[in-house]
């Protein structure tokens, strides 16, 4: 792989960034091979401990596997999600050069967000998250970041659960600040959007969510305006696992939303950069 030169695309958050689109075994999967993926070849978990704190299982320092990306296997099902698709756009809209592939550095973890204190500048998945795409440069010093998909927020709409909403806007804000800072000062020699999506529908206008994930879609719509080269996708019409097949998963795209989701991060990508 040392002499492949990599256009690589950050993938970081939690569930709906890591894929949970269920489709079934036999519906096939399109595999593109000039786009490969970086992933940690040790699994991270979460578990309860006997406190009934949650625990975030993770090896460091973090073992790189880089292969063929492909969708993930949870169980016996596969588990779509928007990063492949994001690439297929990237490729077809002209951005890859010659001689270059893409690289889909995968550093979400379902389940995870800043209230427990797995992400966050100097917590587990962000050291995670700079070791991973530090090992994705170095394989080639012609290497270039080109954009960090962001999906995440669920989990602080519903954790913290003594904060108001002002308090649950400003902790959110102030921590999805400093991460998503974090990278582009590291990276600071590479000019690259950030962009972040919104919640599957069927959950996010739950009676018992709405005003905490208003708070969340607000501090997330205010960091990527201060961060400029940003952009929010909407997913206004996309379906859940549930809807989709009527598995009781409201909080998940379903394989052809979380593909359509790909398409719009695609085009708020496209936007930023004809508007640069």
């Amino acid at each position: 792989m040392e002499d492949k030169k990599f256009d690589i695309i950050i993938i970081a958050g939690q569930s709906n960034a890591e894929g949970n689109g269920v489709r079934e075994a036999d519906a096939g999967e399109t595999i593109n091979d000039n786009v490969f993926h970086l992933i940690d070849k040790n699994s991270v978990s979460l578990h309860d401990n006997e406190k009934g704190e949650t625990v975030l299982d993770i090896k460091m320092p973090v073992e790189t596997l880089l292969e063929v990306a492909h969708e993930r296997k949870v169980g016996d099902r596969f588990a779509a999600d928007f990063s492949e698709t994001f690439a297929d756009e990237y490729i077809k809209g002209g951005n890859l050069q010659e001689g270059r592939s893409v690289l889909l550095v995968k550093a979400a973890v379902g389940g995870t967000g800043f209230a427990k204190k797995q992400w966050g500048v100097g917590k587990p998945l962000s050291d995670r998250l700079f070791q991973m795409v530090d090992r994705a440069l170095s394989l080639n010093g012609e290497n270039r970041i080109v954009a960090l998909l962001w999906h995440q927020g669920e989990h602080d709409a519903f954790e913290n659960v003594d904060l108001n909403e002002k308090e649950r806007y400003d902790f959110y804000h102030k921590n999805l600040f400093e991460q998503l800072n974090a990278v582009r000062e590291r990276y600071s020699a590479f000019d690259f959007p950030i962009i972040a999506g919104k919640f599957a529908s069927s959950w996010k206008w739950g009676a018992q969510n709405k005003e905490k994930i208003e708070a969340i879609y607000t501090a997330t719509s205010d960091v990527l305006n201060e961060l400029g080269n940003s952009g929010y996708v909407s997913s206004e019409g996309l379906k859940s696992n549930d809807e989709a097949i009527g598995n009781g998963d409201d909080i998940h795209f379903c394989a052809e939303s979380v593909r359509e989701l790909g398409k719009r991060y695609y085009k708020t990508f496209e936007s930023l950069s004809t508007g640069k």
